[in-house]
């Protein structure tokens, strides 16, 4: 009865022959008791197998090895080598099966000179000894498994079908797949090859190689296909993106009356991925509960993983809650899952309810709070996974560091950033990358670039993604040269030049002035094309003043058949701004509500307001910003400016009241436009508030601030106030601000106010020819001069 018990993986069975095992006082029987250690270990509980092991009073050379090998089948490898020096210890001497059981648990922990030791020790091998060396060196070198594979060959012993399994097994990777398919060759000369856990190997290997229809074709040729044929097979078309096939060979294996087990359906969960899969992972859910097996830790973490992937928080939650254990793994989805919502406060507490209930945190937990850090507000956080980083609470790799550094890079701290980085010995391109993105995001072009020298020295091949972010850094004409050398390394270094790619290096040179390469390269074969690539062009036509040549590509980009992103039209219709062409604006905002990007993209929603008020279509720019959904700063900028640009000094000033009215916060540029209206308008008061509001919200004004507040004083006749206003600002004035004092005191006829203005200009500009001019204009206004 108890040797049935593990081919039914009957734990309670096994349990209740114990239970009465016991009360037939028949439990210090030593055969009894060896065989209830190995039932309890082939069922997987370590536990009960343990606690028999410790009530048996008097134990041989098969207790230790039932216990020896229980231990090491649950890769509890320490506590069995504890087991076997206590064994030595007690005078019992091993035999050739426990020498079996050490070889093998030796050999599952890598540890292959120990392997070697007890191999050499045995009095007499087998084949069965000789495939648990062979197995022993598969973990770490497959070179070294053949060598001992031959070794057992010229020693006259024959291979059997384990040892085809466990040399199978290690050619599960796509560069020793002709050495799978000669041991595939060889195995079917010596009749092995339709064993079934060969067959469950061949499956996997080939599968795993990416050889799917060989892969079916062993699975087509077996006799008897057990629970793990099956799950091999519709794991790696799973593995591959063949869902479809997966899923119908999951039915063809219930239609021919195979019960699916826990293996079966984490193969199916983890096929499912994105918000579009949450109906199948509820049916799987549910195929689950209704086959009746238990969910255990791992069934359960995937289940909670996969409702995650979905981004069904409170399934995710739900289920979560539900598990009745839960181990690192599970917390750490739904660490990641909160993480990934955004609810930073909700990953730090789960973590903290996590060493609660005894689990300790790992580096996938710290990586997953690190990503929750996406600015400043979330550094204290960040600083304080780096603390426990410090602390040695968690065993740091170079994944955990790069996440670091990425995460100081994020909220803005370059200098924690480059300590993280100079503290990694051995780096990859990953952390390089970090640390270049560090420096472009805080517009440090200038350390961007020299760090990606560096990384060209340092013998790293750059990725996509280091390229895009060193071209990103390349802004301005005197970078163009550096841009050049980015876009030469990408070239040689191999790499496709893809879509993002290829846009970068169009927005690139459009940014650093040289249309002539932005146009090569748009043109250029080799450079496929998307919406991204086309938009890149167009900016780089109208930030050059090209507006035609954007609008024109415009259309290009239209019959392509391409469909446009916001940056793309916020990119049209500044072209639209700059040559007034309502018409030609109409049109793309007629597109632009086709396509409902006026609610979606606050960047179209702005630049529809600017090209309406520059063009003086007024009423048509009001009325998009009053069916606005997201009427940020910029916004009202637009709107306070189109008023503006067309005298419309009244209804500017009530706009500017009312943006403050509904909690907007202005900008400089928001100041510069009120400020220049009342100038125009000649609304001293409202000038002054607004300057004043300025202030008062700790803005730091601009020289244009400053210009304005002149121009406004000195239209009103108070050159005194604007003087003094100048004199009281601490710095030095611009040559703006003198010149627009300059301007009014010639409006004004003063000239000692104008001749110190005009010193104060030629001072700073001696070949300032304007000052004079303006000056001499004024003293010739003047016969007391």
């Amino acid at each position: 009865l108890l040797q049935a018990c593990p081919k039914v993986k009957a734990l309670d069975v096994a349990r209740r022959l114990h239970s009465q095992i016991v009360r037939a006082s028949l439990d210090n029987r030593v055969f009894l008791g060896n065989h209830l250690i190995h039932t309890y270990g082939k069922c997987h509980s370590l536990d009960d197998a343990w606690e028999t092991f410790e009530r048996m009073s008097y134990k041989n050379v098969y207790t230790w090895t039932a216990i020896i090998g229980v231990c090491a089948q649950h890769h509890c490898h320490s506590l069995a080598i504890i087991l076997l020096r206590q064994m030595l210890l007690e005078g019992v001497k091993p035999d050739n099966i426990t020498l079996l059981a050490a070889l093998t648990m030796y050999g599952s922990c890598g540890s292959v000179d120990d392997a070697k030791r007890v191999f050499d020790a045995m009095p007499a091998r087998n084949v069965i000894t000789w495939t648990a060396m062979i197995g022993a060196h598969a973990v770490t070198s497959l070179e070294q498994a053949f060598k001992v594979f031959r070794l057992m060959e010229l020693e006259g012993f024959k291979s059997n079908f384990v040892t085809y399994v466990t040399l199978v097994q290690a050619c599960s990777k796509p560069e020793f797949l002709e050495v799978g398919i000669i041991l595939h060759m060889r195995s079917v000369e010596s009749s092995s090859a339709m064993e079934t856990p060969l067959c469950n190997a061949l499956i996997t290997m080939y599968g795993r190689c990416g050889r799917l229809e060989d892969a079916r074709a062993i699975f087509s040729s077996m006799v008897e296909r057990d629970i793990i044929a099956w799950n091999a097979l519709i794991t790696e078309y799973g593995q591959h993106g063949h869902v479809e096939e997966a899923v119908l060979l999951y039915q063809l294996m219930l239609q021919e009356g195979c019960k699916p087990d826990k293996v079966t359906f984490v193969a199916l969960l983890t096929m499912s991925n994105g918000p579009e899969a949450l109906t199948e992972v509820k049916l799987v859910h549910s195929h689950i509960v209704e086959s009746g097996v238990s969910i255990n830790i791992a069934l359960g973490t995937a289940l909670v993983a996969m409702y995650s992937k979905c981004e069904s928080l409170e399934d995710t939650r739900w289920l979560f809650e539900k598990m009745p254990q839960r181990n690192v793994i599970s917390w750490n989805v739904m660490v990641t899952a909160y993480a990934k919502h955004g609810l930073g406060r909700k990953a730090v507490q789960i973590t903290e309810y996590m060493q609660l209930d005894g689990v300790k945190p790992d580096n996938v937990t710290c990586v997953g709070l690190l990503n929750v850090c996406t600015g400043s507000a979330d550094l204290k956080l960040g600083r304080k996974v780096h603390g426990w980083i410090a602390e040695g609470r968690c065993e740091a790799d170079l994944i955990l560091w790069n996440s670091l550094l990425n995460m100081y890079g994020r909220c803005g701290e370059v200098e924690q950033a480059e300590m993280v980085f100079d503290g990694i010995l051995q780096r990859n391109v990953i952390s390089w990358t970090a640390m270049l993105t560090a420096y472009s995001r805080q517009n440090r072009q200038d350390m961007a670039l020299l760090l990606f020298h560096a990384i060209h020295l340092s013998g790293v091949k750059p990725t996509c993604i280091t390229f895009l972010e060193a071209l990103d850094a390349c802004v301005g004409a005197e970078a163009l040269d550096k841009g050049r050398l980015v876009h030469s390394c990408a070239v040689q270094s191999g790499n496709d030049i893809d879509v993002s790619l290829g846009s970068a290096l169009v927005a690139m040179y459009g940014r650093c002035g040289s249309i002539r390469d932005a146009k090569a390269c748009f043109d250029d074969t080799e450079v496929r094309k998307n919406h991204v690539t086309w938009s890149a062009m167009i900016a780089a036509f109208v930030q050059h003043g090209q507006d035609r040549e954007g609008l024109q590509h415009l259309r290009f980009m239209q019959q392509q058949g391409l469909d446009m992103s916001p940056a793309t039209f916020a990119s049209t219709l500044s072209a639209c701004s700059n040559l007034a062409d309502l018409r030609e604006g109409k049109r793309i905002h007629s597109y632009v509500r086709e396509r409902r990007f006026d609610t979606e993209a606050a960047t179209v929603t702005n630049s529809l307001v600017t090209m309406y008020g520059k063009c003086g279509s007024l009423d048509c720019a009001r009325e998009v910003f009053e069916t606005s959904r997201r009427q940020d700063t910029i916004c009202w900028n637009a709107i306070i400016s189109g008023y503006a640009q067309h005298s419309q000094t009244r209804d500017a000033v009530e706009l500017f009241h009312r943006m403050q009215q509904e909690g907007v916060a202005p900008d400089p540029v928001t100041f510069v436009c009120i400020l220049s209206v009342c100038s125009h308008g000649g609304l001293l008061d409202e000038g002054v508030y607004a300057y004043a509001s300025m202030v008062e919200l700790g803005l730091e004004p601009t020289q244009d601030n400053y210009a304005c507040v002149i121009d406004l004083l000195g239209r009103a006749g108070k050159l005194q106030e604007a003087e003094e206003f100048i004199q009281s600002l601490g710095t030095r004035p611009a040559i703006e601000t003198l010149t627009s004092l300059l301007s009014s005191c010639k409006s004004h006829g003063d000239v000692q106010r104008g001749r110190r203005a005009a010193e104060g200009i030629m001072e700073m500009d001696p070949r300032s020819s304007s000052a004079h001019v303006v000056l001499s204009s004024i003293y010739s206004a003047d016969p007391e001069e």
